[in-house]
């Protein structure tokens, strides 16, 4: 039995909409669930789940059309890895990389609430 490919171009548009914003609208709870991540490594815990999150969240991200999401987890990932920086100050950019996606995040629903 052959395997028949399908174009990008072929799925149809809304069944792709719906499915970015199924992604979008829980954009916030993966969000919080960095932060616990977060949190957690605060208190001594590896960054090793912390960083696995911000990998699939940038993936996730840029599949969906998310660029600016995506870059912004793919450098919390970055951070995560650089062990040549000291923890407590990977652990504080972490947090402020945190900000900068709920900022994101935040205006992204500001835009799809607008059209």
């Amino acid at each position: 039995m052959a395997l028949m490919m399908i174009e990008p171009s072929v799925v149809a548009p809304d069944k792709l909409a719906a499915l970015r914003q199924r992604f979008t609208s829980a954009l916030p709870e993966r969000i919080d669930a960095l932060q616990a991540m977060l949190d957690l490594a605060a208190s001594g815990s590896p960054m090793e789940d912390l960083e696995r999150l911000l990998h699939r969240l940038a993936g996730s991200a840029g599949s969906y059309g998310l660029p600016e999401i995506s870059v912004i987890a793919a450098d919390g990932e970055r951070v995560c890895c650089d062990e040549a920086v000291p923890r407590y100050v990977r652990i504080a950019a972490i947090a402020a990389i945190l900000e900068e996606l709920r900022a994101a995040c935040f205006s992204l629903e500001r835009n799809c609430d607008a059209n």
